[in-house]
């Protein structure tokens, strides 16, 4: 009786019998219930199996049939894994014999594939090639930069409204162009003013922040402005619903919850900005030199010494970068803010939008005082260091801007990664969108405006109120709170003689 086949090859027989003759491969047969009998016929080239069946019993035909479907299955498994073993032989017999110089294979092994992606480094090492015509596009960019910046801030508060409000159109064209591209391709065609409602939710959050920026440190009252906001933002409302179409819901709601949450990032963030400016330009260019400072080191620390990856999301960002970020900009600020403190411009407070520029006494924050060192600092002698208390407050400002900022960068740049896009435009040669430059900025923002009414006005009460302001809400009052206020200011003013 000739012994049965195995049902896997190895691979080196497989590539022996390949170098030999060819020969007829011998295939397993298929095995006969327990009552067939089989003869063999050996020839000198090829065994050949000579079954003579024997009709099973009417007892065993259940189970016969039974097994036999089983051994069917059991027979296709093994006839795959047969064909899976021979390709396998093929393919390495055929990597063997490849000459030298050509490809091995032209399909990778997955444990390679797995090896050469995690071989890939995080921090991707840039020629000289590339790295030095992006720094002199980058640098030439910010410069130009900071002189627009520069002028717009000498020209006053009207230029720097205008310029916070078009930095709000512009970001938000920007995410929701994305958005366009990525959730509705040419969809947007199929539904009824679609994009019209988009930016009239824009403009209805601006009406709204601007007129209580407006009417708390203008003192311009907008009549019914409340009302007008709540009714505009019913008609959204309606319109929205009643441009919802079959087939269409879930990409329309998912597009009207991407525009909102895009108007909370941009307008309501940035008009905080708007807000710090008015209490002085300092609260406005400080904060933004910062962020500024920030990014600028980060890029040249991460260039020069940069080896160690600081988060997947940035892989271009290093931990020496935000470590040496960290100390040039906290040095920044202490140094910076008392350069800054000594202009007119940039410390006094504005409560009307005009060109002229203010003129004030300086708060007590803006004038230096002495403090006493417990101990004497080597080799210069000191024991005393006359600071000004803004440059004490600046760094907190500097510790915010070099340890939370920074992760509004790597927000967007987990944003830009869901979507698959490098930059949010094109707008800044070598920058990326403007939404690229001011994704830290906003963040800072907002913090500057809580820092500013929880710790600085509280000392310096005294100085966020002027004449000009009492003089303007007293308008704002009827005749008789006016009397009571002329009343009660005389009888404080005679206590004070």
């Amino acid at each position: 009786m000739a012994s049965r086949p195995s049902s896997r090859k190895s691979t080196a027989a497989s590539i022996a019998a390949a170098d030999e003759a060819p020969a007829t491969p011998v295939r397993s047969t298929r095995r006969s219930s327990s009552r067939s009998r089989a003869t063999t016929v050996t020839t000198t080239s090829t065994p050949v199996v000579v079954l003579k069946k024997v009709p099973p019993s009417s007892s065993t035909r259940k189970r016969s049939s039974k097994r036999a479907y089983e051994e069917e299955e059991e027979e296709e498994e093994e006839e795959s894994e047969l064909e899976l073993s021979e390709s396998e032989a093929e393919q390495t017999l055929t990597q063997t014999r490849s000459p030298r110089g050509v490809a091995q294979s032209t399909v990778a092994p997955a444990a390679a594939q797995a090896q050469s992606i995690s071989a890939v480094p995080l921090v991707p090492e840039s020629s000289d090639n590339n790295v030095l015509p992006s720094f002199i596009r980058r640098t030439w960019t910010s410069l130009l930069m900071l002189a627009v910046f520069f002028a717009v801030i000498y020209a006053g508060h009207p230029a720097l409204v205008a310029l916070v409000f078009s930095v709000q159109v512009l970001m938000f064209r920007e995410i929701v162009h994305i958005a366009y591209s990525a959730l509705l391709k040419d969809d947007d065609k199929k539904i009824p003013l679609f994009r019209t409602q988009n930016w009239f939710w824009f403009f209805i959050t601006v009406f709204y922040v601007y007129g209580r920026l407006a009417r708390t440190v203008l003192h311009i009252d907008i009549p019914y402005h409340n009302f007008i906001s709540f009714a505009l933002v019913q008609v959204a409302f309606v319109t929205f619903v009643l441009s919802l179409r079959p087939k269409m819901y879930r990409t329309q709601f998912s597009m009207f919850a991407y525009v909102l949450l895009a108007i909370v990032v941009v307008v309501l963030q940035s008009t905080s900005i708007i807000f710090n400016m008015f209490e002085g330009i300092f609260w406005f260019v400080m904060p933004a030199l910062l962020i500024i400072s920030n990014d600028t080191w980060a890029y040249i620390w991460g260039i020069l010494f940069g080896r160690t990856p600081l988060i997947a999301l940035s892989p271009r960002k290093t931990l020496e970068g935000f470590l040496g970020a960290f100390v040039c900009t906290l040095l920044t600020a202490f140094f910076a803010s008392k350069w800054l403190a000594g202009f007119p411009l940039m410390i006094c407070a504005q409560d009307r939008l005009t060109f002229q520029h203010p003129v004030c006494q300086p708060s007590p924050i803006f004038i230096p005082q002495t403090y006493e060192l417990p101990f004497t600092i080597p080799l210069l002698g000191w024991n005393s260091l006359e600071i000004a208390p803004v440059q004490i407050h600046c760094l907190y400002l500097g510790l915010f801007a070099s340890l939370i900022a920074p992760f509004g960068g790597f927000f967007a740049s987990g944003f830009k990664r869901a979507f698959k896009i490098k930059d949010f435009g094109t707008l800044i040669p070598g920058h990326g969108g403007l939404t690229d430059r001011m994704d830290c900025q906003l963040l800072m923002g907002v913090f500057v405006y809580v820092y500013y009414w929880s710790f600085v006005v509280p000392r310096d009460s005294a100085a966020a109120i002027t004449v000009d302001s009492l003089a303007e809400a007293a308008m704002h009052l009827n005749s008789t709170a006016r009397s009571e206020l002329i009343r009660r200011l005389t009888e404080s003013l005679a206590k004070l003689q």
